[in-house]
């Protein structure tokens, strides 16, 4: 807009100067309507230019603008040879230095203005010539007019650079308010399952303090109680009395080993361990673990070292960024996939991906085919493969399209009623 508006004023003032000055003589509108044309062009290249950022759209914009200064120079030039060309010296001058002027692209911009200027100075020694034709009272009057156009041409280009700037700054800074959202909902969130894997951690030891304190205490008085038994087997009244005492202390212990699995069992929470894993990892990792219910401790654990050696795979071995962990619960089974978009592949010579039960070992590694592997290679798959198998599972590792755990892990068979 701010264009438009500069150059509808500039072209008014020289329609006012072939109007009042020339009399509307024919030759001054010719190359008044010329004039008005070549600035046409002049801004529909730039409308084509966009003010890209980088290399190819810098690029561009210099040649747009080259094009864009060809033309009111030349027109200039050819100016030069008709004295009534001095009343569009304004119109031209303004596009040349504009055009000028984008095409240092923020560089080290000389005094574009000056050479614009100058390159009418020999329209305005034609004009001066012919005093007859053009007074020289109107030439100075272009000459200032050319002057505060070019000093206008200059100004827009630096405001449009200024305002494109400020919209990259802008959309920065958008970019990054959103990622600031994400990594506080994230942080929010890790909070949460950190807080909730105290409590739960605090289960585990108030359970861990229950066995090894009250149930060595329990055991202790059970085991003197039997000794005690021992002791006055003859006397059938005290037998009977510690028989008595026995038993309470064996249902004691009893009782209190079944709330010990119990409050033990009710720590393990398998979306809060794996939440945690993730945050711990040092990775961007996605967990999806959507249970209907729990599973069952022994399946937990086994899941939350899957996972675990798996995050540590990545780490170590496939130098991956980004992980997704999804432990799906079907009407059979358990199903745990673990993708990452690292590097590592299965280890070279080794049969194809599949289930890890052929006796060779499955890890990643980049090492020559005919260096010896040393035992340790893929200790932690096959540990997978161990742990997943002894629930009646199964284990599959695919090295593309990315390397890809799968496990599967069968539901027990319930009982008919």
């Amino acid at each position: 807009m701010r264009v438009v508006a500069d150059k509808a004023v500039l072209a008014g003032v020289c329609v006012a100067i072939v109007v009042i000055a020339c009399e509307a003589d024919g030759h001054a509108v010719a190359w008044l309507l010329v004039a008005v044309t070549v600035s046409a062009l002049c801004g529909a290249l730039e409308e084509g230019d966009g003010g890209e950022d980088g290399g190819d759209g810098a690029r561009r914009t210099r040649a747009r603008a080259g094009a864009s200064a060809l033309m009111p120079s030349a027109l200039l030039l050819a100016g030069a040879l008709e004295p009534r060309a001095v009343v569009v010296v304004p119109l031209l001058v303004y596009d040349l230095v504009r055009a000028l002027t984008r095409r240092s692209h923020g560089g080290d911009r000389p005094a574009w203005w000056t050479w614009a200027l100058a390159a009418a100075v020999p329209v305005w020694l034609r004009a001066l010539d012919h005093p007859d034709v053009v007074k020289g009272a109107t030439v100075a009057f272009v000459g200032a007019v050319a002057l505060l156009g070019a000093l206008l041409a200059v100004r827009t280009v630096e405001l449009a650079g200024r305002t494109r700037h400020m919209h990259v700054l802008r959309d920065d800074l958008d970019r990054r308010i959103r990622d600031l959202v994400v990594s506080r909902a994230r942080l929010e969130e890790a909070s949460e399952y950190e807080a909730r894997a105290a409590v739960l951690g605090e289960r585990t030891r108030i359970a861990q303090d229950i066995h090894d304190g009250v149930g060595h205490q329990l055991t202790r008085l059970l085991l003197q109680a039997r000794a005690l038994e021992v002791v006055h087997r003859d006397d059938e009244a005290v037998v009977a009395a510690l028989g008595t005492l026995t038993s309470g202390i064996d249902d004691a212990l009893t009782l209190m080993r079944t709330s010990v699995h119990d409050l033990a069992d009710d720590a393990q929470d398998l979306a809060t361990t794996l939440h945690v894993l993730a945050g711990r990892s040092g990775l961007e990792v996605d967990v999806e673990c959507d249970l209907e219910r729990e599973p069952p401790a022994q399946v937990a654990r086994c899941v939350s070292a899957l996972v675990r050696e798996a995050l540590t795979n990545a780490v170590r071995h496939g130098r991956a960024q980004r992980v997704s962990v999804s432990v799906t619960d079907l009407p059979a089974l358990w199903r745990v996939r673990v993708v990452d978009d690292g590097a590592g592949r299965l280890d070279p010579g080794l049969p194809a991906p599949g289930r890890l039960d052929d006796g060779g070992p499955r890890g990643r590694g980049r090492q020559d085919p005919a260096a010896p592997r040393p035992s340790h290679r893929g200790l932690g798959l096959m540990s997978m493969a161990d742990r997943v198998e002894a629930l009646g599972g199964r284990l599959h590792v695919h090295a593309r399209p990315r390397f890809t755990i799968l496990a599967t892990i069968p539901k027990p068979q319930e009982e008919p009623a």
